[in-house]
C-alpha cells in the first residue's frame, strides 16, 4: 500500500459538505440553500459510494461519513440559527478535527488513501501512486511535502501542468480523492484556497475573477431587492438568472484568457512532440538545436502578448464592475438603506456558491487534448469514469489503442528525428 503524511487531502471533503449545510442557515437563515447543499451532499454520498462498494471498507466508511456530515451540518444549522458564535465554533472544530484524523490515521496503519491498492491489483485500474505524488492542496495542508509550497509551476512536471490545464479528472483512480482534487482546481470559490501550484491560473487571479463575479452578483441582487420587492416570484427567477448565465459567461472568459499563455507554451511542447524527443534534438543535432531554441523564443513572444491581452481583459472587466456597481449603489440608497440591501444581496453569493457545485455534477465539458477529443459528460464521475481507459494502467485486454505509440514505435521515431536533423 501506497503510504501518505495525512489523509487530509480528502478528509477535508466532509468537513466542506458539513459547513456549506450550516452556515447558509445558522448564519444567514436561508433555508432553501441549505437544501440545495443538503441535496448535493447526498447525491455525491450516494455516488461515492457506488463507485467505493467494491473498494476498501475505509472508503465505503467515508462515503457514507460524507452524508451523515452533511445532515449534522443542516439539522445543526436548524437548531442553531442566528447563533453565530456557536455556528463558527463548530465549523473551526470539525476542521481541526479533520486535519487531527487526517495525520492521525496514516500512523495507525488505516489510513483512506491508497487502500484500493489491493483491490487495483486485481481490477487493473483504480490505483495510480505516481498520479498521488503531484496531487494535494496547494496550500500545502495535506501534509504530504510542505516544501511545495516553495515550488514554481515549471518545478512540476510537463506532464501534470499539460493534465491541469486540459482539466484531467482521473488522477489517482480513487474517485473521492479525485473528486476532491477536482473541487480544489475546477470551483471558482474552493479553488482560490486550495488549487494547484502548477495550475495554469494563480491564485492572484483566481481571486480577482471571485471578487468580480461576486461585486457583479451582490449588487444586482440587491438593486433587484429593493426593485421587485413586490413581486418575489419574479425576483427569484431574475436572481437565479443572475447567478448562472452572466457569471458563467464572465468566468469562462476571463479564465481562459487568464489560462492562455500557458495553453500556447502547451501548444508549442506538443508540437515538437515528447520530451525526450526534443531533448534528443536539442542536444544532438544542429539543426534540432537551431529549431527548438527559435520556436521557444516564438512561443514565448505569444505568451507575452497574451499576458499583455489579458491585462487589458481584466482591466476593461474591472471597469465595467465598478460602472455597475455604481449604478446599482445609486438607485439602492434613494430608496434604501445600501449597507442593509448589500448584505441581504449576499445571498445571491451563496446560490452562487452552491450551484456550481451542482452543475459540475450534472455537465462536464473537456477540451480538445490531442487524441483525447474534446467531448461533454453528464458530470464529472462521467468524465472520471470514461477517462479510466486514457489514463493510468488499465489495459483491457486484446485491445491496442492505435492513438498511443508502442515502445518500438517512439525509438523508432525519436532515431528518424534524430537522423534528420544531422
Amino acid at each position: 500500500m501506497y503510504g501518505v503524511a495525512s489523509d487530509f487531502a480528502v478528509l477535508w471533503l466532509p468537513w466542506f459538505l458539513f459547513t456549506i449545510c450550516l452556515l447558509p442557515l445558522g448564519v444567514w437563515n436561508q433555508l432553501v440553500v441549505s437544501v440545495l447543499a443538503l441535496a448535493y451532499a447526498l447525491t455525491l454520498s450516494c455516488i461515492l459510494a457506488v463507485l467505493s462498494w467494491s473498494r476498501s471498507t475505509a472508503w465505503l466508511s467515508f462515503s457514507m461519513f460524507c452524508g451523515v456530515a452533511a445532515v449534522a451540518g443542516f439539522c445543526m444549522g436548524l437548531y442553531s440559527s442566528g447563533l453565530y458564535i456557536l455556528v463558527c465554533l463548530a465549523t473551526l472544530l470539525v476542521l481541526a478535527g479533520a486535519a487531527s484524523v487526517g495525520c492521525l490515521l496514516p500512523r495507525l496503519g488505516c489510513g483512506i488513501i491508497g487502500s484500493s491498492a489491493s483491490v487495483a491489483e486485481l481490477q487493473g485500474w483504480g490505483w495510480e501512486p505516481k498520479a498521488v505524488v503531484n496531487m494535494g492542496l496547494g496550500l500545502g495542508w495535506d501534509g504530504w511535502d510542505l516544501e511545495r509550497l516553495t515550488q514554481q509551476p515549471q518545478e512540476y512536471p510537463e506532464r501534470v501542468r499539460h493534465d491541469l490545464l486540459k482539466h484531467r479528472a482521473y488522477w489517482s483512480g480513487e474517485p473521492a480523492l479525485d473528486y476532491a482534487h477536482f473541487l480544489s482546481q475546477e470551483h471558482m470559490f474552493v479553488s482560490c484556497f486550495l488549487a494547484h501550484p502548477a495550475a495554469p491560473i494563480s491564485r492572484f487571479e483566481r481571486v480577482l475573477v471571485c471578487c468580480i463575479v461576486s461585486c457583479l452578483i451582490v449588487f444586482p441582487v440587491a438593486w433587484m431587492g429593493v426593485t421587485l420587492h413586490e413581486q418575489p416570484l419574479l425576483r427569484l427567477c431574475a436572481t437565479a438568472v443572475l447567478v448562472t448565465v452572466p457569471r458563467n459567461a464572465l468566468k469562462f472568459l476571463v479564465l481562459r484568457a487568464a489560462a492562455t499563455p500557458e495553453a500556447l507554451r502547451d501548444d508549442e511542447r506538443a508540437r515538437w512532440g515528447p520530451k525526450l524527443r526534443r531533448l534528443v534534438m536539442k542536444h544532438f543535432t544542429r539543426r534540432g538545436r537551431a529549431s527548438v531554441r527559435v520556436h521557444s523564443k516564438l512561443a514565448e513572444f505569444k505568451s507575452l502578448q497574451s499576458e499583455s491581452q489579458e491585462v487589458r481583459l481584466f482591466m476593461m472587466v474591472s471597469v465595467v464592475t465598478a460602472c455597475v456597481c455604481y449604478a446599482c449603489a445609486v438607485g439602492i440608497s434613494a430608496v434604501a438603506n445600501l449597507q442593509e440591501e448589500l448584505s441581504r444581496g449576499f445571498v445571491g453569493v451563496l446560490y452562487c456558491f452552491v450551484l456550481e457545485l451542482i452543475f459540475q455534477l450534472l455537465i462536464r465539458a473537456r477540451p480538445d487534448n490531442g487524441p483525447k477529443r474534446a467531448a461533454l459528460f453528464v458530470g464529472f464521475f462521467d468524465q472520471w469514469w470514461r477517462e479510466r481507459t486514457e489514463y493510468g494502467s488499465l489495459k483491457p485486454s486484446g485491445t491496442v489503442f492505435p492513438m498511443e505509440p508502442t515502445g518500438w514505435e517512439f525509438l523508432r521515431a525519436t532515431i528518424r528525428a534524430t537522423l534528420i536533423g544531422a
